[in-house]
């Protein structure tokens, strides 16, 4: 796995990515860090980092925490691993929810490259769940996916806190096409559909439940395999995208024919 780290650091870079109709994209800064001196732009980024946790400034940190990444992994490939920790502590400093929650995303998303690039290999480890190692390297399959839901659960669950936000606040780090705006506009939008693709990794849904699950009112049983539990979590986040949008036309028309796609497949 140690061959893969490298791909990582652009997670860092572009972890906003498209949801399903282009929306994101992470901009860069007029003023970009020239990465041919990594070292300066690593400590440039330490700098900022601090000032942004002391002024509360939600954007300035997750410009400075992927600056200092990718800036560490041109130094050192394998800092990835070590660098985990420094983006969960300043997720927990943080009081902006918005940020909270992209930085539970970053996470999620490394961990989910992580995983998809050996899984064949990862899902033949037979290790206990708990306790999990620090080195993400060290992980079984079952590991990486109960971090990688874990994160995607929690970011989505600051939902009355990410409602109130419009992800055009966020303008200055996420572009959203002018055709994709109009179906996410709020910054839960964008995170429970990022949670939703970390809800599928290394699954295949098929032949879980019968047709009735397309109702939006079905009653999931008790799940009985990983795919199935991953769908039930998946439902959750729809019912809440559905409820959150019941008031705008085009989301809801959205998040419900997109969760009758999802569940078409899983009959």
């Amino acid at each position: 796995m140690l061959t893969h780290l490298l791909r990582l650091l652009f997670i860092a870079s572009s972890f906003l990515i498209s949801v399903s109709v282009n929306c994101a994209n992470v901009k860069t800064s007029s003023n970009q860090p020239d990465f041919a001196f990594p070292k300066q732009v690593s400590s440039d980024a330490r700098l900022r980092l601090s000032k942004a946790l002391e002024g509360n400034d939600g954007i300035g940190c997750l410009r400075a925490i992927i600056d200092l990444q990718l800036a560490q992994s041109m130094v050192d490939p394998d800092s990835t691993v070590a660098f985990m920790p420094r983006i969960a502590a300043v997720c927990n400093q943080s009081a902006d929810p918005a940020v909270k929650s992209l930085l539970e995303i970053l996470q999620a998303r490394i961990y989910a490259e992580a995983y998809e690039n050996d899984r064949w290999n990862l899902d033949t480890r037979k290790l206990p769940l708990h306790p999990i190692p620090a080195d993400f390297r060290l992980w079984s399959g079952e590991q990486y996916r109960f971090m990688i839901d874990s994160l995607a659960m929690k970011a989505v669950s600051r939902q009355s806190a990410l409602a109130s936000v419009p992800l055009r606040d966020f303008s200055s780090v996420i572009t959203c096409p002018a055709q994709s705006a109009p179906f996410f506009p709020s910054m839960f939008d964008f995170v429970a559909w990022q949670s939703i693709r970390l809800l599928k990794t290394g699954l295949h849904f098929n032949n879980l439940f019968p047709v009735q699950c397309l109702d939006t009112d079905y009653s999931f049983p008790s799940a009985s395999s990983s795919e199935a539990l991953a769908a039930k979590k998946i439902s959750s986040v729809f019912a809440s995208l559905i409820k959150q949008s019941a008031s705008a036309q085009a989301p809801l028309l959205y998040n419900l024919t997109q969760r009758l796609a999802f569940f078409s497949s899983c009959v």
